[in-house]
């Protein structure tokens, strides 16, 4: 929560930030299920610090596909 309240921040962008506030309350519950499978076991999940490291040194597309294999978690369980 912390780490991508500060991203949000850092962009600037205040409908963003709204956006986090109201999806807050989906991906909390979702997390007390979702860590249960112990997704970050997998060989290709996506930390934090991977998505860091593309933003300073890839491309658009390599964050894109990144940041797609990081959510997928929250998208598979919906």
């Amino acid at each position: 929560m912390d780490f991508h309240s500060m991203l949000y921040k850092i962009s600037g962008n205040e409908t963003i930030l709204r956006f986090q506030n109201i999806l807050l309350p989906i991906f909390d519950g979702m997390d007390k299920t979702l860590y249960s499978i112990n997704i970050r076991n997998t060989p290709d999940y996506v930390y934090h610090r991977d998505l860091l490291n593309v933003l300073k040194e890839g491309t658009p597309e390599l964050f894109r596909n990144k940041m797609r294999s990081h959510l997928r978690q929250y998208f598979d369980k919906l």
